[in-house]
């Protein structure tokens, strides 16, 4: 499991557990990838691509946690 994946999901459990708001926990999430991504792109090289492939498994996380989440809801 890459790092990118499971920080992001701590990042979801920790704002769920202090919002008890699953669309917050959600839209925190989106902006930390961003926020990962665009620090990429800033220091760019290769620690950058490093941290570039962080986010993308924020990405997958994010996008497993999405689907999950809609299917309870559903």
């Amino acid at each position: 499991m890459s790092k990118g994946f499971l920080l992001n999901v701590l990042i979801y459990f920790l704002i769920f557990g202090l919002r008890k708001n699953k669309k917050n926990a959600l839209r925190a999430m989106l902006i930390s990838i961003g926020a990962v991504f665009l620090i990429a792109l800033f220091i760019g090289r290769w620690t950058g691509m490093g941290i570039g492939v962080l986010s993308f498994g924020m990405l997958i996380a994010y996008l497993v946690i999405l689907v999950l989440v809609k299917l309870k809801t559903v």
